[in-house]
């Protein structure tokens, strides 16, 4: 029973491909956003888990100077968050590297403010598009996104729906 099953290890271990293996499978680098609050700069990190798929990790810092009504004052807010989305890509056959791409992720995130209703714990689901190219002779990966983010739980000050985020990143590709 040991043989069988070691064959039949052995046997899926040479018919998989090995995706991780091949040139520019990863990327590090940096992501830029329009979402201000919590991710307007991120450490981004994108590996390949198949052929057309893969997963891209962010760690973003964020600050905003928001005027309270209440008070009259304006206060700092600052965030940091974590995200994590899957990618399925499409070659774009007329131009070699370039793809689009789409999918969808997670998002946690923690921002501190003295304005109570802009401070704390959040977390958020968002769908991920846009275009990814990786330079042929050069380890360079850039990219260009659209991911509206909806929060399932932020501070009372944070609406449900940001529609409007945007993002760009360049990584060196290894």
């Amino acid at each position: 029973m040991k043989q069988l099953v070691l064959c039949l290890v052995a046997f899926a271990a040479m018919t998989t491909p090995l995706h991780a293996q091949e040139k520019n499978s990863k990327a590090l680098g940096i992501r830029i956003s329009s979402h201000v609050d919590y991710a307007t700069l991120a450490a981004s990190y994108k590996f390949y888990i198949s052929a057309p798929g893969a997963i891209e990790l962010n760690a973003g810092f964020g600050q905003r100077n928001r005027y309270s009504i209440y008070d009259g004052k304006y206060w700092n807010t600052t965030g940091i968050s974590l995200s994590g989305a899957y990618q399925h890509h499409f070659d774009i056959a007329a131009v070699p590297g370039l793809k689009w791409f789409l999918g969808g992720g997670l998002l946690v995130f923690n921002s501190f403010s003295r304005q109570s209703y802009y401070d704390g714990f959040g977390a958020g689901i968002f769908a991920d598009g846009g275009i990814d190219y990786q330079f042929t002779n050069t380890p360079l990966n850039l990219s260009a996104d659209f991911r509206p983010v909806l929060h399932i739980a932020a501070p009372s000050g944070y609406g449900t729906l940001h529609a409007h985020t945007f993002g760009l990143a360049a990584r060196y590709s290894f």
